[in-house]
């Protein structure tokens, strides 16, 4: 466990390590390599975690761990979205789902404004998304046992606290049609409530901070990337926010984890402003990773990228090209892993081939 966090670490401060680290981010794949059932999977944590812990020695020269564990179907709510499960709103092995309906009305935002997001969100929670909130806290507390059962495991596990953006919560209350539509409609308001959200999140985020001993802090807007805002609008309520978070964990000594879903490139030089050698870029693959490099290189740590269409459709010998490539162009402060996550249906042979070019076999 120690060398492995000591070579994550020096990737991070893009100091030599003594060989790439490999960090490894899946869910549902680990499931089906491991035999478990998706609808099993999906609601136990204790399961969830035994799960990858088991795939991941059978895969071996894995490093972290990402996120550990498979937090949205197991508590059964994306921000303020649904999200169906298998073996309860769907097919017993077939994938989770987000269910984003709008659930969120104009009139939330006057309550949200009056009352605050936690109440707020404590009520949507029962009320609309019909959380079981005993068997929510419960997941909860298991999962709160993760960290711990990967280090005994000889696994870091990177990811143990996460930021949530602040346009994901309303992008999934409200629908993204809708939201666009309150951005031009009622432009004050909803910065307002973005705002008041960030509070929530940044008192949350301060507790976190304050109860472990993180690695580094997941941060990210599935609903946030450059493509979908106007510039000004874009730094409004995705920068904003994003720096906000930032200063707060690198001035604790952890650091930020940007898991960028979507295209960054136009976002890449406001990363500039952030303190050097305390974050991790992981693009997804639509954000170039040679941008990346060329913008932030001396500034922070890049994990890259092997693609999930690669890890599907390619044979071993494209993907562990691809990765060997990626470690010598990018050089110091990288981390081996995969674009977003792997996925469900990669073949095994694909995905040994990207650990083992890591590994320098």
């Amino acid at each position: 466990y120690n060398e492995r966090l000591t070579r994550f670490k020096k990737a991070i401060a893009l100091e030599k390590p003594d060989k790439t680290p490999m960090q490894f981010n899946a869910e549902a794949f680990c499931a089906r390599q491991m035999g478990v059932k998706l609808s099993e999977f999906a609601v136990n944590a204790e399961l969830s975690i035994t799960t990858i812990i088991n795939c991941i020695n059978m895969l071996g020269d894995i490093d972290v761990m990402d996120i550990g564990a498979m937090y949205a179907p197991i508590l059964g709510t994306g921000n303020l979205a649904k999200v169906k499960i298998p073996g309860r709103q769907l097919p017993e092995d077939s994938l989770w789902q987000v269910d984003e309906t709008e659930r969120m009305t104009v009139e939330d935002y006057d309550t949200i404004l009056d009352k605050g997001f936690e109440a707020f969100y404590d009520d949507f929670m029962v009320t609309r998304l019909e959380i079981d909130m005993h068997e929510f806290h419960e997941q909860l507390a298991k999962m709160a046992e993760g960290p711990q059962r990967y280090a005994e495991a000889g696994y870091v596990n990177s990811s143990t606290i996460m930021a949530n953006g602040e346009v994901d919560f309303l992008t999934g209350g409200r629908t993204i049609p809708k939201f666009m539509r309150d951005l031009y409609r009622m432009p004050d308001k909803v910065y307002a409530v973005l705002d008041v959200i960030h509070e929530y999140n940044i008192s949350f985020l301060k507790q976190q901070l304050q109860a472990g001993d993180a690695v580094t802090v997941f941060c990210g807007a599935g609903r946030g990337n450059c493509e979908l805002y106007p510039p000004k609008i874009w730094e409004r309520i995705v920068w904003k926010y994003y720096k906000g978070v930032a200063d707060l964990v690198t001035e604790a000594g952890v650091a930020v984890q940007w898991h960028m879903d979507g295209n960054y490139e136009l976002g890449l030089p406001y990363f500039r402003e952030l303190k050097k050698r305390t974050c991790l870029f992981c693009p997804d693959g639509l954000t170039d990773i040679y941008k990346v490099k060329e913008v932030l290189g001396d500034m922070m740590c890049i994990r890259g990228d092997v693609q999930p269409a690669l890890l599907v459709i390619g044979t071993p010998d494209e993907v562990y090209a691809y990765a060997n490539r990626l470690i010598r162009d990018m050089g110091n402060g990288f981390v081996m892993g995969v674009g977003c996550s792997t996925p469900a249906n990669a073949k095994l042979e694909n995905v040994k081939a990207m650990i083992a070019a890591a590994s320098g076999k």
